[in-house]
Order: structure tokens, then sequence, then C-alpha cells
């Protein structure tokens, strides 16, 4: 009688494990939010569940990086200031045939190094933009190295080993965003992989865009706008400038791959001269001179070319052309691919200086303005 109950009660146990633990499992695994394991099934799953492009990147590494057959030649790395980039676009405006967007909202630089170095291993990739927003690395100046700065981000599945990637499986997160995948209208269900993370807007290059701060709220802050005054610092207030997290974040990707058949485009994106003239001085004299520090230390690197674009007034002056101060809409996007496939607006060591004093007197002078909706029609941009 006694092994008749524990026989009972060992196949209940087994039976609860099976149905609270492995159907959980088989159901993340079928459905597979993030891709991981398996590409969406048409008209019925696509790519975008729950907005986690933090871990659905992994997944277009995984199924769509990995495989030869996809024609994958560029990738590109950056936060939401990336976002409104689209392959096609890109594809016209350079010679990458065909570039996989692998950006989210807020990624730190820890963040994008793993995404980079992931994307690299699979050895399909013979170039990459990166988006290199001086914010981010600002924001780890103080940071302790050794400290853990990945927080939510999964970086078990950006790692060489596969075998850790049961996390994603039995994973209360993993499977909340599996049901909402099929149930919940909040989150994102699309067919593109461009249009993860994507803004939609209608400021594309047709011109049709809606500014989008009235002529009354122009009015109303250039009214209460104070003028920058910021001043060139001497030589050795620079060099004092802690660039510890593009030291340990950035650089070390780049100069392994540096003079090997890797092409790098950086780029720092035309945030607004408004947010960059609100800038207390040690933000702003770090979002000015992270520039050298880079350029400097990749100088040697052939393969390695660095692009700036804040004194492109008609874009940065022109609040008409942003959603915020940092995020820009409207050909900006465009324009950064054509100057890369140019080879426009590349920063040297030769012509950082003029650069600098340039962008310092921008911001100096800038006054608040937005051009109306008729203006950007007409605009040769």
């Amino acid at each position: 009688m006694e092994n008749t109950f524990r026989n009972k009660a060992i196949k209940s146990l087994c039976l609860a494990i099976g149905i609270f633990v492995f159907l959980p499992s088989m159901f993340v695994f079928m459905v597979d939010p993030c891709q991981i394991f398996h590409r969406p099934f048409p008209g019925f799953l696509n790519h975008g569940f729950f907005g986690m492009a933090i871990c659905q990147n992994a997944g277009l590494i995984n199924t769509y990086l990995q495989d030869p057959d996809e024609g994958y030649d560029s990738i590109l790395i950056g936060t939401s200031l990336s976002g409104n980039f689209l392959s096609k676009n890109i594809a016209q405006k350079t010679s990458w045939k065909k570039t996989l967007k692998l950006t989210a909202p807020a990624l730190s630089p820890l963040e994008q190094k793993s995404i980079a170095e992931r994307a690299l291993a699979t050895g399909n990739i013979t170039h990459v933009f990166w988006e290199i927003f001086p914010l981010k690395y600002f924001q780890l100046q103080n940071a302790d190295p050794e400290n853990n700065m990945y927080g939510d981000f999964p970086i078990y599945l950006y790692n060489k080993s596969r075998l850790d990637d049961y996390n994603y499986i039995f994973n209360m997160t993993t499977l909340a965003g599996a049901f909402s995948s099929l149930s919940d209208d909040e989150y994102s269900n699309i067919a593109s992989m461009d249009k993860i993370n994507y803004w939609d807007n209608d400021c594309k290059t047709d011109k049709t865009c809606i500014p989008f701060r009235t002529a009354g709220k122009i009015a109303e802050m250039k009214s209460a706008y104070i003028h920058a005054h910021n001043e060139i610092p001497a030589a050795d207030e620079v060099n004092a400038i802690n660039y510890s997290a593009a030291d340990l974040n950035l650089l070390p990707t780049l100069l392994h791959h540096c003079n090997d058949n890797t092409r790098f485009d950086l780029f720092f994106p035309p945030v607004s001269m408004l947010w960059l003239a609100t800038q207390e001085k040690n933000s702003f004299n770090y979002n000015v001179y992270l520039l050298r520090h880079i350029v400097g230390k990749v100088a040697s690197c052939k393969n390695i070319r660095v692009y700036a674009f804040y004194n492109e007034l008609w874009i940065t002056g022109d609040l008409a052309r942003y959603s915020d101060t940092v995020h820009f809409f409207g050909d900006a996007q465009d324009y950064i691919m054509e100057s890369t496939g140019k080879g426009k607006h590349i920063i040297t060591m030769d012509n950082i200086e003029e650069y600098e004093k340039t962008l310092i007197k921008n911001v100096n002078s800038y006054t608040p303005w937005a051009s109306t909706k008729e203006e950007l029609h007409n605009s040769s941009h």
C-alpha cells in the first residue's frame, strides 16, 4: 500500500512538473517571440513581438545573419536614434547590398558591443554601421568597470555558447511575451524586420511631414531661450576627460579589426543644436571631444571611417526635423547614408580642430527655429 501511494505521488509530481514547467517551455519554443531558435510563422507570427529588440536582435543574428543564403553583408548598430534607417534605403545610397538593423532604444555601449561582436562572429558580414551617441558613453563615465552593467539585457543570448540559451525558454518574461504576441494588440507584430523599432511618421522623402512643433511653441521657446557661452577648453582639460566607457566598450572591438577586411563606418548622429546648447559644461565637452578621442585612436586604421553631422544646420538647427531634441526625422537618415557612400563629412585629425571650433560657434550663436510644412516641402534636402 505504501509503495502504491509513493508511486502515485511520484507520478503526480512528474505530471505537475510537466504541466507547470515543460508545457510552458514548449509553448515558448513554438512561439519563440524573439526568433532565437526559429523564424516566425508567415501570416501568423511575425517580427517585433512585445518591443523587445534587445533579445530579438539575438534572434535576427541566429536565424538570419548566420544564414549565408540571406546575403547580408552589413549590420547597423545603435540606439533609438538609428531606428528609422531602412535596409532598402541603405542599399540605394551605399555599396552595401543588404544591411541587418540591430538597434534598440537606449542600448548602452556595453550592449552595443555585445551585439556587434556576436554579429561579427558569424563571419558573414564585412561591414558595420555604428552609431556613436556620446551621451550613452558619458553616462558611464563613473561606472565601476567590474560591475555588471547589463541590467535586463539578456547577455546569455549574445555570448559564444548556445548552451545557456535555456534561460530564454525557462523565463517568465519570455512566456508573458509569447502570450502577448498572440493576444495583445498593444504589441508589435510586423512582417518586415526593417520596421522593428521603427518610428512611424510621415516626414519622409516626399516631404509631406507636419512639423512637430507649432509656430507658437517655437516663439515661446525663443523668448525663454538663454544663449550658450561655451569656450574652447585647454588641451589638458580635454585630455583629462574620462573616456573609459569608449576605451572599454568600443575601441577594443574596432582595434581588433584594425586594417583587416571588415569596414567600419562610425557616425555621430545629428542631435539638435537645442539639445547641445542646453548641456552643462562637462556633458557638452564630452559630446564634442569624444569624437577627437575616437578619431585619434583609429587614425591608423584604413578600414575605419568616422563621420559627424553636428554642423549640418539644415538638420541640427531645424526643430521641424525632430520629434524631440535628439530624435531626427525627415531626410536626415538618407543624408547620413549618402554621406557614407560618397565619403562626405569624414572627420580626421587634419580637420577636427576646425570642426570643433565651428561646432562651438554654431552652438553659441544658435536660436531655436523650425521650418514650416511648406518650407520643408521646398527644401533642397
